[in-house]
């Protein structure tokens, strides 16, 4: 067993790092994809200095497979603060004003859902509450094709779904 432990750090001009809040887990399992293969993959983890730890990969928390993306979390995530992606125009090119009526009427296309994930999807992705509020993958492909993307198969009790579809939800609501 781990913890799991996330700092928020300041670094000043001097050079010296301030911690601004930490947290630690409670004990969570990391699965290495093969016992024999984990000395392999210690080669992609690094000492940034004494209080951070890097690792160059995909990382998964309570998930078998961690593939589908860089941070692959199989629970709730609870945020204390903020979720912030890099929005800054230095770091962008090929700008073009979007057409907001256009988009609206694509996003009025899609349905919306009241649902219950399966108590065997549940189990397997740590769901603690399977009532959901949202859009279905397969419908939003159809309207918006770049807001879905494959996260690969999952293999359940009743057997393996081949193509397990994700939706980014930010293409949909922004």
């Amino acid at each position: 067993f781990f913890s799991l432990v996330v700092s928020l750090e300041a670094e000043v001009t001097s050079g010296h790092k301030h911690c601004l809040a930490a947290c630690i887990s409670e004990r969570i399992i990391v699965r290495a994809s093969s016992p024999s293969n984990f000395d392999l993959e210690q080669q992609l983890w690094e000492r940034v200095d004494n209080s951070s730890i890097r690792y160059m990969g995909n990382v998964g928390i309570n998930i078998e497979r961690p593939e589908a993306a860089t941070l692959a979390v199989g629970g709730n995530v609870l945020v204390s603060g903020t979720l912030n992606h890099y929005s800054d125009m230095r770091v962008k090119e090929n700008l073009k004003i979007a057409n907001t009526s256009d988009e609206l009427q694509k996003v009025k296309q899609l349905n919306l859902y009241n649902y219950n994930y399966t108590e065997e999807f549940c189990d397997y992705s740590n769901i603690e509450d399977p009532q959901q509020f949202g859009v279905m993958a397969q419908e939003v492909q159809n309207i918006l094709p770049d807001a879905v993307r494959s996260t690969g198969g999952v293999t359940l009790n009743s057997g393996k779904l081949e193509n397990l579809l994700s939706v980014n939800k930010d293409r949909i609501y922004m």
